[in-house]
């Protein structure tokens, strides 16, 4: 076997978990893919016979990577045009798929709400808090790797549970919405009863969009279930141009809409979480368009296809 085929070997049943913990860390797809090409480059530079343990290496590897990414992209954020918010990753796509009973054995949360939360956390209380609850990295390995003490690394993950329990504990950040829930909502935007709408929102929805300056989006955070309500509604009106339609795709474990056009493809998505009333209470819309190449490869793929709905249909039959 030559060197590049035993790096191969040994690399290949990693890559999805090591894709995962990119993920976690950046919030962005392509990043990710980037930084585990990367520790792909390096791990096939290395010595085998001086690695003792593969799978170890390799975290550390990307973890590394991944905050020296979120150092140097700290400027990048702070200069951002509007909300920042996580890349939606369509469940169709195969290479982010992990085994379920690996993610709910270790009862992290994997919404994008979830995911958001993660953002409100500094990059090494991302990193312990990752690495400890779904990689099981023990202490003495998070300290090396941190340059920090096993006890300031415990200190660490305490912050990061106590910011995200109290994130949990917030209508902003519960568990998604449910797919009825959802194909309600978008029935009520598009009958343009700002009313109706607005009985299904928390009394302090949020809606969130990030444009990154690419395209028209709110610049700031909307609060208030009267204007949240009503800029649905008239971003309805925007939206339902002829030849645009909605389609279900399960984004990030949860349902979700994508906005399509038949030529340009994927226009935006917009996922949902709700409180423990079952009202909603966050509205993601993501346009970026370099966001929503993942979704663009899904709705295009058998898999994608398959997991797809289109809304029109359920919307023409409920006018008739």
């Amino acid at each position: 076997m030559q060197a590049d085929d035993a790096h191969l070997a040994l690399f290949l049943p990693q890559r999805q978990r090591l894709l995962v913990l990119a993920y976690r860390m950046l919030g962005s797809r392509s990043d990710a893919e980037d930084v585990v090409q990367d520790a792909w480059l390096r791990w096939r530079d290395c010595r085998l016979a001086d690695i003792q343990q593969p799978q170890a290496w390799l975290l550390r590897s990307v973890a590394r990577l991944c905050l020296d990414w979120l150092k140097s992209a700290r400027h990048r954020r702070e200069q951002y045009t509007g909300v920042w918010l996580p890349e939606p990753l369509p469940d169709s796509e195969d290479a982010w798929q992990h085994d379920p009973a690996w993610l709910c054995e270790r009862a992290v949360d994997v919404s994008y709400a979830g995911m958001v939360a993660l953002e409100r956390l500094s990059a090494a209380e991302r990193a312990v808090f990752v690495l400890r609850e779904l990689f099981d990295m023990d202490y003495a390995e998070l300290a090396s790797l941190l340059s920090r003490s096993e006890a300031a690394c415990r200190q660490l993950l305490r912050r990061a549970r106590r910011a995200l329990a109290e994130a949990a504990d917030s209508p902003r950040a519960l568990s998604s919405a449910t797919q009825p829930l959802l194909l309600a909502l978008l029935r009520a935007v598009q009958s343009g009863d700002s009313d109706v709408l607005a009985a299904m929102l928390a009394a302090d929805v949020r809606y969130l969009a990030d444009g990154g300056g690419k395209v028209r989006a709110l610049v700031r955070p909307l609060q208030g279930r009267r204007p949240v309500a009503r800029l649905l509604c008239g971003l309805y009106r925007r939206w339902g141009q002829p030849g645009l339609y909605w389609q279900a795709l399960a984004l990030n474990g949860g349902p979700g809409m994508v906005l399509c056009h038949p030529e340009q493809g994927v226009l935006l998505s917009l996922i949902l979480a709700c409180d423990i009333n079952g009202e909603v209470a966050v509205c993601y819309v993501v346009a970026n368009p370099d966001k929503l190449l993942a979704m663009q490869s899904a709705l295009a793929s058998p898999v994608g296809t398959a997991a797809v709905r289109q809304v029109g249909a359920e919307r023409d039959a409920a006018g008739a």
